[in-house]
């Protein structure tokens, strides 16, 4: 059970949650927004939205990465100036773009919420993703007698030694694959209150 201490604090700034996919940051920033009692906005969200709709598979599929990580940013400076309080999801390559990573560093507390990489893979669904650059994890040439998707392991090894680093310039770092999700909430406000130096 979470202290009711944890309740005296807010930061004071929007709370941006980035990593890589399959991490959590949806899941983890809804229940941060419902604690603190603020907004939550997912940033995939958001751009299908102001895309009339369409998925982000559609969008990368029919217009680019480029497209995509331009109205990703728009609609995350967007948010930031409208809403003064809330959590923001954000997609797995957003903090990975300059720009956009300096807008968030600048703007909010950015937690780097980190998974190992085959924990990542057992959480992520095998359909496709060409966010990923592996739009065929859905064929049963990739996966073992055990369940496990070795391709999608493999790939998602490389991309977390590509981006740790980045990622790691984040405020805060707190692993979200050591227990239940309320058990990691719980370590976001302790590593937010060490941040902020709350008593």
């Amino acid at each position: 059970m979470i202290r009711n201490t944890y309740r005296e604090f807010y930061p004071g700034k929007p709370i941006a949650l980035v990593g890589m996919p399959g991490v959590g940051k949806t899941t983890l920033g809804k229940l941060l927004a419902e604690f603190f009692g603020i907004p939550f906005f997912d940033s995939d969200n958001m751009v299908e939205k102001a895309a009339g709709g369409l998925s982000v598979s559609t969008i990368y599929e029919q217009f680019g990465e480029t497209v995509f990580r331009s109205a990703e940013q728009s609609v995350i400076r967007r948010v930031l100036k409208e809403e003064s309080s809330h959590v923001l999801a954000t997609g797995e390559g957003a903090f990975l773009e300059p720009q956009t990573r300096m807008l968030l560093l600048e703007n909010t507390c950015t937690v780097y919420m980190c998974a190992k990489p085959s924990h990542l893979a057992d959480r992520l669904s095998r359909k496709a993703r060409p966010q990923l650059g592996l739009p065929q994890l859905d064929t049963a040439t990739s996966m073992t007698s055990d369940g496990r998707n070795l391709a999608l392991e493999k790939l998602l090894e490389e991309m977390h030694e590509e981006r740790d680093k980045l990622y790691g310039l984040a405020d805060v770092r707190v692993p979200s694959d050591q227990g239940s999700y309320d058990e990691t909430l719980a370590r976001v406000l302790d590593e937010l209150k060490l941040h902020f130096h709350i008593i």
